[in-house]
């Protein structure tokens, strides 16, 4: 999941996906309610399904990102690519120049809760986030609960 942001730290008036795969190719976009500032953790959030020529628009300073696996079609090549298109319409042209600003927040220096809890149990090294997003089952209902006690004995 990542916020998106231009060179210059501007954050978009609106972020743009058109997805550019067939039906069921790759695992559909989440957008969550979850701004950067935010000092608590949203629960909720929207699932957008890959299906060709499908365009999702949504509010730029919210945190979104792909939700790994098949779009589950039987019917679809098992070596099919999702393939998108990204814009990001910010008010002013953004400079051209290395990046400066905002970035995601560091899960282990802020004192924003929600980016620690986002990240809890998650692998770190590569292999371990390569079997976690083959392993992963996304939601299927259109409006989800973004983050889900795993355990609650933590």
């Amino acid at each position: 999941l990542h916020f998106d942001q231009a060179d210059d730290a501007q954050v978009p008036v609106v972020s743009t996906v058109l997805f550019l795969s067939p039906e069921g190719v790759g695992g559909p976009t989440l957008v969550t309610a979850q701004r950067m500032l935010d000092s608590k953790m949203v629960q909720h959030g929207w699932l957008c399904r890959p299906r060709e020529n499908r365009l999702l628009l949504f509010d730029g300073r919210l945190l979104h990102g792909v939700i790994p696996g098949s779009g589950g079609q039987e019917s679809v090549p098992s070596n099919g690519r999702r393939c998108t298109l990204m814009v990001a319409l910010c008010r002013e042209r953004p400079e051209l120049r290395q990046r400066e600003g905002n970035v995601m927040p560091d899960p282990g220096s802020t004192k924003l809760a929600w980016p620690r809890m986002a990240t809890a149990g998650a692998p770190l090294d590569a292999v371990g986030r390569r079997l976690h997003a083959a392993t992963a089952k996304p939601q299927r209902p259109d409006v989800v609960r973004v983050w889900k006690d795993v355990d609650p004995q933590a």
